[in-house]
């Protein structure tokens, strides 16, 4: 059995009140935010760390994980844009289809413009569109 998945999402949930508006209960540690930071900061050093982040929350159960907001999630760490990347792809392939499509919609509304790997959807204005423009012919 790995740790991992529990360890991270004793540090979620613990710093949850301080992650995601509306949560109104009080931080558990405020001295275990830093650890929490730092699991996100290594999403870049360690190839497997996006896979595990996407897995503890993929697997945990819970009201914070339900509906996980992935969006206010990534916003609030001011994640770089390749951590960003890498954690929505290894949302991607999670078993959950919510969190599977978070993951899609994440990393082809956020990644730079080379990273968009699928013509499925297109940023127009900064937003999302799944309105592929028309060709005319001439």
């Amino acid at each position: 059995m790995e740790v991992f998945p529990k360890y991270f999402r004793r540090l979620l949930v613990g710093n949850a009140p301080q992650i995601f508006p509306g949560i109104n209960k009080a931080v558990e540690n405020p001295g275990n935010y830093p650890l929490l930071v730092g699991e996100l900061r290594k999403i870049t050093q360690d190839p497997e760390q996006a896979r595990r982040i996407a897995d503890a929350i993929d697997t945990a159960d819970g009201d914070l994980f339900k509906n996980f907001d992935l969006a206010t999630f990534l916003d609030h760490f001011n994640l770089t844009s390749i951590e960003t990347v890498l954690l929505a792809l290894a949302f991607e392939t999670s078993a959950r289809p919510d969190l599977s499509s978070k993951g899609t919609l994440t990393r082809l509304c956020r990644s730079p413009c080379p990273l968009r790997l699928s013509g499925a959807r297109l940023v127009v204005d900064g937003r999302c569109t799944t309105d592929m423009p028309q060709r005319t012919r001439s």
